[in-house]
């Protein structure tokens, strides 16, 4: 909140203490601390003049009510209402140069230590940028109210020296916003603190963000003033020992952890970047409050995922959070839309992976199906060299409505595990030379397979380059020609296709009754890649295969994919499989590729009974859900007649090398043994079908592995 005022100054004739003593019968501001060295009517004084500042800068119905002898309860709800504005700035907007400018700031005590230093370092190098204006005074007084003596205020009164009229022009058309970046800044380490102070989080997030204060203590070269981190940094500097300072840290830490509210007021400065992030467009339609919290929580976050990039440079981590917003147009106060905010911070672990936008609230979507983003919502804090990612986006459901309690528990626990699976990894196009000799080989084999006039033309479908936006084949397909027959150029340029027909080659390879040609037609086929992207943005190319195959076939009116026979089966199974899971969630679909495609041997992907597969399936579903935390892995087996079904999972790193160690000592068959692994958030999963007659051997296999699991868990927790 702003305002522009003449601003009040001191009386400039002296006062008897006692003269002095009856102005102030009913005064409205309570000092929070004398000062012993100074004369009473020296501080009084003083106080006064503090006084006039607060009354000027106050509102006028606040004022009234704050300087009138009240019960304590409509105390408390003046001062609620006051709190909502916090903090207030006003200047003097002078009219001519050279003159002083005025500026008063008004804001809570607690939680913003060190709010006068950034004050003034904000105004003087940025009311006029580029040159730093002079202060020629700066008061300031932490106090109460009398009427409310509950919480704790602190005012700050600056006065600059502006030189000629440039100058001024350029503060007054820079005020306002420095105001607001100023006020936004606040608010948002005011919050900060708040949450480390009364928040329910881990003692780690608690740590990382002392452990932060803590280091801004040691490094800092020189200090002006002398608090209590002052005099911590000038003890340190006489201690050389890298290890007698981490003794202090440690030791330092409990005071830290008792006061969690107590930052350096460097704070300030970090936090002055993600202020820049949010447009005044931003602002604009959100409570100033809002923001905020959002900055706080980014700078929060960013201090925990630093931390944790520390104990596990080689992991996924990742921080979340869900915020209710209400967007209210500029100028008023009348709400017009209700939507969800989702703020997070994630880290990349290689140069090639890219999270924007788009993989963010596709993610929502697939999470909760019905959503729109808020335009111009999106805000991304990403730094160069720097291998974390800010971000805030914000949806509305389709249809207006608000969101429910059980949505919003849902996106809670899906959302962690989803977006961990949205990082895109960007990879170099593929290029692949034409190899005429496989070609000539492919036509002379596809050429021994016509040997009837009925017989369905013969091709070969070759992935051939990967380009940003498409998928390249190279096919080659030998037909029959018959009278009245197309040729495939005319069947390509009069067909509404979604393929993109390129280099056609036609070759005749020989007769068919010594009457009939035999027609090689040798071409690039090139379809859309992102249909074919699945939900982690890897690239199903079979998928991408199996689409270009079936519209050859729609063309041609039939055709014989010469090697895509294993292929289409497996799809055939994959397809019978997913639709008997008829109650499976649409968020399954992905798990449910990885653990068919992981079937090994890869063959068996082809003859094993769907309903093998839905058992497996199912036993991998509760695995994912199993509490770790009570148990360290989880294993269950189930038999099928001669089969039995056996699915292990952990969290611990060396899960899957135990069980791979135990089956090979087993030294069972590789025909009588499918395996699928799955890794699921971290979760290693691993699913066995073992067919044997022996009832006997089945048990040796299920009692082996348990065993073995048992033993190892045992001896890693020691």
């Amino acid at each position: 909140m702003t305002r522009q005022k003449t601003l009040p100054f001191p009386p400039a004739f002296p006062l008897t203490l006692r003269a002095f003593d009856q102005r102030m019968e009913t005064p409205l501001i309570l000092p929070h601390n004398t000062l012993p060295s100074v004369g009473d009517l020296d501080f009084k004084l003083y106080v006064s003049f503090i006084e006039q500042l607060v009354k000027h800068i106050l509102p006028f119905d606040i004022l009234q009510e704050l300087s009138c002898e009240k019960t304590s309860f409509p105390a408390k709800q003046t001062i609620a209402r006051l709190n909502g504005l916090l903090p207030i700035m006003i200047w003097n907007e002078p009219a001519t140069a050279p003159c002083i400018a005025s500026c008063i700031l008004l804001c809570p005590s607690d939680f913003t230590s060190g709010i006068g230093r950034h004050f003034c370092d904000s105004l003087s190098r940025w009311l006029v940028p580029g040159k730093f204006l002079n202060i020629c005074s700066a008061q300031s007084l932490s106090f109460r109210f009398w009427a409310f003596q509950g919480q704790l205020y602190f005012i700050q009164h600056v006065l600059l020296d502006i030189s000629d009229e440039r100058e001024l022009t350029v503060a007054k058309s820079n005020w306002k916003h420095l105001s607001k970046e100023i006020r936004l800044s606040i608010l948002a380490v005011k919050h900060a603190r708040n949450v480390v102070s009364i928040k329910s989080l881990s003692s780690d997030e608690k740590r990382v963000v002392i452990e932060e204060s803590i280091a801004s203590v040691i490094d800092r070269a020189t200090k002006d003033d002398r608090n209590v981190f002052d005099q911590m940094h000038h003890f340190l500097i006489k201690l050389t020992a890298e290890e007698k300072i981490t003794q202090i840290k440690e030791s330092f830490t409990p005071f830290m952890e008792q006061r969690p509210k107590i930052f350096d007021r460097d704070i300030f400065n970090e936090i002055k970047q993600f202020v820049i992030l949010y447009s005044d467009k931003f602002t604009a339609y959100r409570d100033l409050r809002h923001v905020g919290r959002i900055i706080s929580f980014q700078f929060l976050f960013r201090k925990i995922l630093q931390k944790e990039l520390i104990k596990a440079p080689n992991e996924r981590h990742l921080s979340l959070k869900l915020l209710k917003v209400q967007l209210t147009e500029p100028g008023t106060q009348n709400m017009f839309k209700t939507a969800l905010g989702l703020l997070g911070g994630i880290n990349v672990l290689r140069e090639n992976e890219v999270f924007e936008e788009r993989n963010i609230f596709e993610t929502i979507q697939h999470c909760l199906p019905g959503v729109c983003k808020i335009k111009d919502s999106f805000v991304l804090d990403r730094r160069s060299h720097d291998p974390i990612r800010l971000f805030y986006i914000e949806v509305e459901k389709l249809d207006g409505k608000d969101f429910t309690l059980e949505e919003v528990r849902g996106l809670r626990k899906r959302l962690p595990r989803e977006i961990k699976d949205s990082i895109e990894s960007v990879i170099h196009p593929v290029f692949m030379p034409r190899n005429e000799e496989e070609i000539m080989r492919n036509i002379l084999i596809l050429s021994q397979q016509l040997k009837f006039l009925h017989d369905l033309p013969q091709v070969v479908i070759s992935f051939d380059e990967q380009t940003e936006t498409g998928l390249s084949f190279t096919v080659i397909a030998l037909r029959i020609l018959k009278p009245h027959d197309l040729s495939c150029h005319a069947i390509f340029s009069s067909a509404q296709s979604k393929l993109k027909f390129e280099s056609l080659e036609v070759r005749q390879v020989g007769l068919l009754r010594k009457k009939y040609l035999k027609e090689a037609n040798v071409f690039k086929v090139k379809i859309d890649k992102r249909q074919f992207l699945r939900k982690d943005y890897s690239l199903d190319l079979f998928k991408a295969r199996q689409a270009v195959s079936c519209e050859l076939n729609r063309l041609f009116g039939g055709i014989r994919d010469f090697n895509g026979g294993i292929l289409s089966k497996q799809q055939e199974v994959f397809q019978e499989l997913r639709d008997s899971i008829k109650d499976s969630e649409q968020n399954n679909d992905f798990l449910l590729e990885n653990f068919f495609y992981s079937l090994t041997p890869p063959l068996r992907q082809s003859f094993l009974l769907p309903s093998v597969l839905k058992k497996l399936f199912a036993m991998l579903l509760i695995a994912i859900e199993h509490d770790y935390n009570k148990e360290p892995f989880f294993l269950k087996a189930k038999e099928e007649e001669d089969l039995i079904l056996l699915m292990g999972a952990s969290p611990h790193s060396n899960f899957k090398e135990n069980v791979f160690s135990t089956i090979t000592h087993l030294q069972i068959s590789s025909s009588d043994l499918t395996f699928t692994y799955v890794n699921n958030y971290n979760i290693h999963c691993l699913g066995y079908i073992y067919h044997s007659h022996d009832q006997h051997q089945r048990e040796i296999f299920y009692n082996s592995i348990r065993d073995s699991l048992t033993e190892g868990f045992a001896r890693w927790e020691k």
